[in-house]
């Protein structure tokens, strides 16, 4: 009996042996050293300490209080531990701010004012809160109206990022105007300058480091600065990526459209050789599926200005060459429109004399 145990006991030692060599002969290969010394130090690192001297817009944050030092270490960490998230801010931050980096430039602006678009929206263009402020910069419409946006069923630039953009910095820079502080400015942007003013007042206190506020603009500059920390020296903490993994920038062409009667999107992007799906991604401004009689400026993409102009024109123009014994009524009756349609469409009233030879548009718009 013994002897069966031992050999049962023998049998299944020298099973496992070879299993384990099969296994590890057919299994991937393990990391060599220095592939292993890569994957550790690409990993975001446990322990971390905020740097002793730390700024926001030329501002000194004033870490030696200690509240001051907890609030935004919380933030860092909230931040830092969204690793999908703290990536998608690099990849599109290749995409967005350069053209925020610019215009703050031109205004003489602070450049740490771009990391206000990526707390308010992660970098997004189409994007909507649920109390209704929209776009990139999280305009409400109220506010976005004040400075200079169209908001309407049909275009809302609240969703066009360069719209959007230049509003942002005109109110921010008519913000620092009134308070002199950017900090101060900061928090009215989240909060309303109305409601900022308010509580210095009754509180007496001009420190956005020490008013009390809403949960959400306390935490505010706070979530800004993190953004700051973090996009500033992602490879410090582990966010590393190779150049082809960031989003470039889109290009694109603005064509000026001016619509006389109702053309739909579809219209536009195969005047434009492309798709549907592109055109509505180019305007995210654009919250329909057709645009009625008016002004617009369309983005395409780019190189097909010229093609779009001759495709659109031919899409949408229905001419009709005038003949002898011609008038508006006979034209317009022929056709199946009205005469008020078709002296809009060519910009002459009722009465207007018309000649063989003349060119008249019958058909505008899909």
């Amino acid at each position: 009996m013994k002897e069966y145990v031992r050999y049962v006991l023998f049998s299944l030692l020298g099973g496992m042996a070879v299993f384990v060599v099969l296994s590890f002969h057919n299994g991937p290969p393990l990391p060599t050293k220095i592939e292993r010394i890569r994957i550790i130090t690409h990993r975001p690192p446990l322990t971390y300490r905020l740097p002793e001297e730390i700024t926001f817009c030329d501002a000194r944050v004033p870490l030696e209080k200690r509240n001051v030092w907890e609030r935004l270490d919380k933030e860092f960490l909230f931040a830092i531990g969204n690793t999908p998230q703290v990536l998608l801010w690099l990849k599109r931050s290749n995409r967005y701010f350069p053209y925020i980096e610019k215009r703050l430039m031109e205004e003489q602006l602070p450049k740490d004012l771009k990391y206000l678009a990526v707390i308010e929206s992660d970098l997004i263009q189409d994007v909507r809160s649920p109390v209704g402020a929209a776009g990139p910069w999280q305009f409400m419409k109220s506010t976005a109206r004040k400075m200079g946006l169209r908001v309407g069923r049909v275009i809302d630039e609240r969703y066009d990022f360069y719209r959007s953009t230049d509003a942002a910095i005109k109110y921010l820079k008519r913000l620092n105007k009134y308070f002199h502080s950017w900090t101060l400015s900061v928090a009215a942007y989240n909060l309303g300058m109305t409601r900022i003013r308010s509580e210095m007042k009754r509180q007496r206190i001009d420190d956005y480091y020490y008013l009390e506020l809403p949960e959400e603009t306390e935490r505010y500059l706070f979530r800004a600065i993190a953004a700051k920390l973090i996009l500033s020296k992602p490879e410090k903490f582990g966010f590393i990526l190779e150049k082809d993994q960031y989003y470039d920038p889109i290009p694109h062409d603005i064509v000026d459209l001016k619509i006389k009667s109702t053309t739909s999107l579809k219209t536009i992007a195969q005047a434009s050789q492309t798709y549907l799906r592109t055109i509505k991604e180019l305007n995210p401004q654009i919250r329909t599926l057709y645009l009625p009689r008016g002004h617009y400026w369309i983005k395409i993409p780019e190189g097909k200005t010229v093609v779009f102009e001759e495709n659109f024109r031919k899409s949408t123009q229905a001419i009709y060459v005038v003949k002898k014994g011609d008038n508006l009524f006979k034209i317009a009756r022929r056709h199946n429109i009205s005469i008020s349609q078709l002296t809009k469409l060519n910009g002459m009233y009722e009465g207007e004399t018309i000649y063989p030879g003349q060119r008249l548009v019958i058909a505008q718009g899909t």
